[in-house]
């Protein structure tokens, strides 16, 4: 007499098998992105506390751009947990990797927009300086005491 063979428990056994490896997929890729992301707040803390205090607030004192250093430390606490709401609500709407393309894509544009702003900035402002020097040359006024064209800067 053959064994009887059970074409359901066969399924369902690889189902569990293929759930099994698709949880440790998961847990893996939420334990790499945790980690990356714990480890983003570190490097940005110490950088706060390091760099940014001397930085950007140094005409404010010691005390005050301490504070507004690790007040921005503590607004990019309040935010990120909320744009990840965010995020998780449209990445369910939409697809996950429709939000993430479009989450790196905005990161990569403001990151470069911060690191050329400055540079446009100090290229007008020299052409601007530029332009109020070269007016200050061809501008002649008459002195009233001599008989000599002054410029009036």
């Amino acid at each position: 007499m053959a064994a009887y063979h059970d074409p359901t428990t066969t399924t369902a056994a690889l189902r569990t098998v293929a759930q099994r490896k698709e949880q440790r997929r998961v847990v893996a890729g939420t334990v790499i992105g945790t980690s990356i992301e714990w480890y983003d707040y570190f490097l940005y803390a110490s950088a706060a506390g390091l760099v940014f205090t001397t930085l950007f607030f140094e005409p404010l004192g010691p005390q005050a751009a301490t504070l507004l250093t690790f007040a921005t430390v503590g607004l990019s606490f309040l935010f990120r947990p909320l744009v990840a709401f965010l995020a998780g609500h449209l990445g369910d709407k939409f697809g996950r990797k429709i939000v993430l393309m479009q989450s790196v894509s905005s990161q990569f544009f403001f990151s470069e927009i911060a690191r050329v702003f400055p540079l446009v900035l100090r290229t007008s402002r020299c052409r601007l300086n530029h332009l109020s020097s070269f007016t200050r040359r061809t501008i002649p006024i008459r002195s009233s005491t001599t008989n000599r064209f002054t410029s009036p800067f």
